[in-house]
């Protein structure tokens, strides 16, 4: 799921996968049992195909629900990821939360979609407690041909961190992080 082709490391697993799940751009033969199509997250189609299933288990939809949010930001149209079958499935779950709440006489797991996302967006970008390594590998992205093997991380790292800032404590793991990464360069380019 979330992926359509197995990494070199997961090949001897191939025979054993009998459907594909993925909102990623199709980057293997067309199996008529795979589901690949471009929507905001793989999760709307996930969703699409439990709704009905899993609609007395609110947690399972609450998992899918944030994980559409996340992936689309919010349905944001500015970051312009979210499709109509996203739209579409939020809605649904929506709906589903609500009919939920009437029948169990519950209150509401949120008020708005606004207060859903907040929280998990904040958690997901938090770094606060990762080391350097954890950093590095965090987003990392990883090209690997016969000849070489490139890892690009994507770090996310403050541009200034004062002592007298919330976020002084990060102060020595990014001086850290620096410094390995400038050692492993010249290392590495030498």
């Amino acid at each position: 799921m979330d992926h359509n082709v197995l990494s070199e490391g997961d090949a001897p697993l191939g025979a054993a996968v009998i459907k594909v799940i993925d909102h990623h751009k199709r980057d293997r033969p067309y199996d008529p049992r795979d589901i690949i199509e471009p929507v905001g997250s793989c999760s709307t189609l996930v969703a699409e195909l439990t709704l009905g299933l899993l609609d007395n288990d609110p947690i399972v939809c609450s998992l899918l629900y944030g994980t559409i949010l996340l992936d689309t930001v919010n349905l944001s149209p500015t970051a312009k990821k979210a499709t109509p079958k996203d739209f579409k499935v939020i809605s649904d779950l929506e709906e589903l939360f609500t009919r939920h709440n009437r029948s169990s006489g519950g209150s509401p797991l949120f008020s708005s979609r606004d207060e859903f996302y907040k929280p998990i967006a904040a958690a997901r970008a938090d770094i606060s407690s990762l080391t350097p390594g954890q950093l590095l590998r965090k987003d990392c992205k990883v090209l690997k041909t016969p000849e070489i093997t490139i890892a690009v991380p994507a770090m996310p790292l403050l541009a200034h961190v004062t002592e007298n800032s919330p976020n002084a404590h990060l102060k020595s793991t990014y001086s850290s992080l620096s410094t390995n990464v400038k050692s492993n360069f010249r290392t590495s380019s030498n």
